[in-house]
């Protein structure tokens, strides 16, 4: 998709917008479920912010992939860059959880469902944005990894 802009590499452009709202995101969902004094000033935010993030991680995916052909890899051969792929993967499918999971939140606690549902909502919201955590720092440290040894 993005290969450059500017005449530079987008990658490490557009994956700043990924490890900034990525973990604010993260951050915001396990504060809002796990603190009921925030529920109503979060109820809000900490959606919309999960649901914006995954654009973000979309775009730092994407532009990582555009980016093995410059490196003279490809998506059969990442050489070097598996890892970091194999923990990429990980924080896309847990932000994609952590969205969908955030929305079923909002609705869980908006509206007048059994509390059972709002209470496993609740707590997958939590294990979400926690495995996002991990999958994102991860992700980052090996990243950083690849550009600044050897």
């Amino acid at each position: 998709m993005f290969t450059n802009i500017a005449g530079l590499p987008a990658h490490p452009l557009l994956v700043h917008a990924a490890v900034t709202l990525v973990p604010i995101a993260a951050l915001l969902c396990i504060v809002w479920a796990l603190i009921p004094a925030t529920h109503r000033a979060l109820r809000y935010l900490a959606p919309v912010v999960s649901i914006i993030s995954v654009p973000a991680i979309l775009l730092a995916r994407s532009s990582g992939e555009a980016m093995l052909a410059l490196k003279g890899l490809s998506e059969a051969n990442m050489g070097p860059v598996s890892t970091h792929a194999l923990y990429a993967n990980g924080a896309t499918a847990s932000t994609i959880a952590l969205a969908v999971l955030a929305a079923a939140f909002y609705y869980a606690t908006t509206t007048n469902k059994a509390r059972t549902f709002a209470m496993i909502v609740q707590v997958l919201t939590v294990v979400a944005a926690l495995a996002t955590l991990v999958f994102v720092v991860l992700t980052g440290h090996e990243g950083a990894r690849l550009v600044w040894t050897s």
